[in-house]
């Protein structure tokens, strides 16, 4: 059986026990890699299946990017973006403010255009009827 060495560090803190924990940490994952490659290849595909399952588990943050959340546009932006020509689809060199409010959720929900998900849930948008 193998051994994993992990490196202890000084316990005093501040900013170089920070950098120390985080060398430690990546040196301590790199033998767990280096250990769980070992086992891959004695197991197979199964092994990083039920391996992926248990860190999920153990994992306090999710793993791979998380898309922030979109907000509402204030009235000048609303304003702003309102004003730009829709660069594609049957209302193609039109205003946004002119696009029925129909179209542009379809667009929004079509495209996942940041912009004009926000432009949507402007208040602006909200309180005027759209064509």
């Amino acid at each position: 059986m193998r051994r994993l060495f992990i490196f202890a560090g000084n316990g005093k803190g501040g900013r170089m026990g920070t950098i120390e924990n985080n060398l430690n940490a990546r040196l301590a994952a790199e033998q767990v890699a280096e250990l769980a490659d070992e086992e891959a290849d004695k197991h197979g595909k199964r092994f990083w299946t039920e391996l992926a399952r248990i860190v999920a588990a153990h994992v306090p943050l999710p793993l791979g990017p998380r898309k922030p959340k979109v907000g509402p546009m204030d009235d000048r932006s609303a304003r702003l973006f309102g004003s730009t020509l829709l660069p594609f689809g049957e209302f193609v060199g039109q205003r946004v403010d002119d696009v029925p409010r129909e179209r542009l959720e379809w667009y929004a929900d079509q495209t996942f255009t940041d912009d004009l998900r926000r432009y949507l849930q402007s208040d602006r948008v909200k309180n005027e009827s759209h064509n």
